[in-house]
């Protein structure tokens, strides 16, 4: 069954029952105000008997004339003794004296229920005319019918009320179920189009905004939406180029076994241009699988922690560090450091080496000059600059400098080994520290890589939402 139907079924049957029960309540309500309005002409009836003085004289209860100016229509009048003896009596209705007769020394009230009629019956103590003992019971009934009179009207009123209550719940309940499920039903329509075309189609405005439910339901379905193109997209590009990033040096290294394979046994000169080929080749793969693994690793991480985050000394961390890539690759790598600053930071130390590292190395790759480490600190913020003077970046370049494999360069990015995903990655790292990545480069004057870090330890990134 739809959940159309459903609410439909369940609105209808709610209001039915309430109108349902607000009309018995209506009901019950007059019903016992009618029997109390009886009640009271009863008593007040009674009241006029006793004031007969013949009637609190038994002597005269033989008279057949005794009570007859009092009955009406639908009525009993009785006087009983005593001994539970009824001494005279007049009714109108018979039905009426079907009821035993009872002696009681108080006064008494009883309603009895027959379908659709009601019998009251009251006694009231007769005394003499002293009033000092009692003599008998004087007992009225009377019976009226429930549909007759004014609740026959109001009986009416209701069943026909109630019926065109349900007509009218019907009606506005198939129309309103129509009108608030149109988002519902919107959002279920695309849904399906979208498992069937498997593209990503977003809700239409009109049910996409508001501050209602529905309204909020569809803008977050479309930002969903927005969210998962782009990571699809990221995924596709990311596969694509890994393809082509990977399919590069494999082929390199065929085709150097290859010629291995065929001439390296006879020409010592080709088994070692093949060899250091391969050689070359491998550690390039090597570097740009260990790059992808890093790069799918952060994303699987859903910008958590990767690594436990501590106090890092990053003064301490940047001369360990420039000194053994100095070494590496023997290339002068001059650290410039303000005096009388501490340069503490609150993450991780193999992550923050990692950014170091992959910063050092573009460096050193595209300058052949000293490359220049500069550590600053200004208010809250720690200011970390690589700058090397090779040749410079286009300004075109800049904005897309950090997109995994963009490459300046092609040719010669693959001259120097780079894989493409070095920037990526300290981008990655620098925003996990709460932190802000920039290039600023003029072409023939070299390259500058800013970062900022938050600094202190009670600046942690998680307290300023980075992590």
């Amino acid at each position: 069954m739809k959940l159309k139907t459903k609410i439909r079924m369940y609105t209808i049957g709610g209001l039915v029952c309430i109108l349902v029960f607000f009309s018995l309540l209506i009901y019950v309500f007059f019903v016992r105000f009618s029997t109390n309005a009886e009640l009271r002409l009863l008593w007040t009836r009674a009241q006029t008997i006793l004031r007969k003085p013949e009637v609190r004289n038994a002597k005269d209860w033989q008279e057949p004339e005794l009570l007859q100016e009092f009955l009406s229509e639908r009525m009993m009048i009785r006087i009983i003794d005593p001994a539970g003896i009824v001494r005279s009596q007049i009714v109108s209705d018979p039905a009426l004296a079907s009821l035993a007769p009872v002696y009681r020394t108080s006064y008494h009230t009883r309603v009895v229920a027959v379908w659709a009629e009601r019998r009251i019956y009251i006694q009231v103590p007769i005394l003499t005319v002293q009033g000092k003992r009692q003599v008998g019971v004087l007992e009225l009934a009377k019976s009226f019918h429930l549909a007759r009179g004014y609740l026959r009207i109001l009986l009416i009123t209701l069943a026909s009320g109630s019926l065109v209550g349900i007509l009218v719940a019907v009606c506005a309940a198939f129309f309103y179920v129509k009108w608030i499920y149109k988002p519902v039903e919107a959002l279920a329509e695309t849904m399906e189009q979208i498992e069937r075309s498997g593209s990503f189609t977003r809700l239409d405005p009109l049910f996409a905004e508001g501050d209602d439910e529905f309204g909020r339901l569809g803008g977050t379905f479309n930002r969903m939406m927005d969210r998962l193109e782009e990571n699809y997209r990221r995924q596709r590009d990311f596969v694509e180029d890994a393809s082509h990033e990977l399919r590069t040096p494999l082929t390199v290294i065929q085709s150097y076994a290859g010629m291995l394979h065929r001439w390296g046994s006879e020409n010592p000169a080709i088994r070692r241009e093949a060899v250091a080929a391969i050689q070359a080749e491998a550690d390039r793969l090597k570097e740009l699988v260990a790059g992808l693994l890093q790069s799918a690793d952060a994303d699987s991480q859903g910008g958590q922690r990767a690594a436990p985050h501590t106090e890092v000394d990053l003064l301490e961390l940047a001369g360990k560090t420039a000194e053994e890539m100095s070494l590496s690759f023997d290339r002068d790598i001059i650290l410039h450091a303000q005096p009388d600053v501490s340069f503490l930071v609150y993450g991780s130390g193999q992550q923050l080496k990692q950014m170091l590292i992959n910063l050092l190395d573009n460096a050193i790759k595209y300058s052949s000059l000293p490359v220049e480490v500069h550590l600053e600190q200004d208010g809250r913020w720690i200011m970390l600059d690589i700058r090397d003077q090779g040749d410079g970046i286009e300004p075109h370049h800049l904005s897309r400098i950090f997109e995994r494999f963009y490459r300046v360069d092609e040719a010669r990015t693959r001259s120097t080994g780079g894989s493409g995903l070095g920037l990526s990655i300290v981008e990655r790292i620098v925003k996990e520290h709460g932190g802000t990545v920039e290039l600023k480069s003029q072409r023939g004057k070299g390259t500058t890589a800013a970062v900022r870090l938050p600094s202190h330890i009670e600046d942690r990134p998680e307290e300023q939402g980075g992590l």
